[in-house]
């Protein structure tokens, strides 16, 4: 209703799940709501290089999904991820609506060592507190 709102004309299809994962298999589809798993080392690269199911390409993500895959120290793998990220948020290849599980939503009054990592969203959490205004 918000984009119809907008001006946006939006027809929802129901589709037998084969037919559905076939359409997105062949990129036949203009947008579709779907869902993805990050592998447990955070590799993400699937989602981002050629081949990807959002038909996104970039010759520079390509480059800095590259990078990765070599010996970088701390400071250029930091860095890398800085680039991914700000090209990520240029392109915008695909939206996350909500996140199944592990899931990390706090207000800016949290502060603290917010690192969450692949065992816990609460890693550190005893390091963490509320700012006061």
């Amino acid at each position: 209703k918000q984009l119809t709102n907008k001006g946006f004309t939006v027809t929802l299809t129901a589709l037998p799940e084969e037919e559905y994962l076939a359409r997105i298999e062949s990129r036949q589809y203009d947008t579709f709501i779907g869902g993805f798993s990050v592998s447990a080392n955070g590799d993400i690269s699937r989602l981002l290089s050629e081949g990807n199911y959002f038909n996104y390409s970039s010759d520079l993500m390509e480059e800095y999904l590259g990078r990765l895959g070599t010996n970088l120290g701390d400071g250029e793998v930091k860095t890398t991820f800085d680039d991914i990220q700000k090209l990520y948020s240029t392109d915008l290849p695909f939206v996350s609506l909500f996140y199944e599980q592990n899931a990390l939503v706090v207000r800016n009054t949290v502060g603290g060592d917010l690192s969450p990592n692949n065992g816990t969203v609460y890693s550190k959490i005893n390091d963490w507190y509320t700012k006061t205004k």
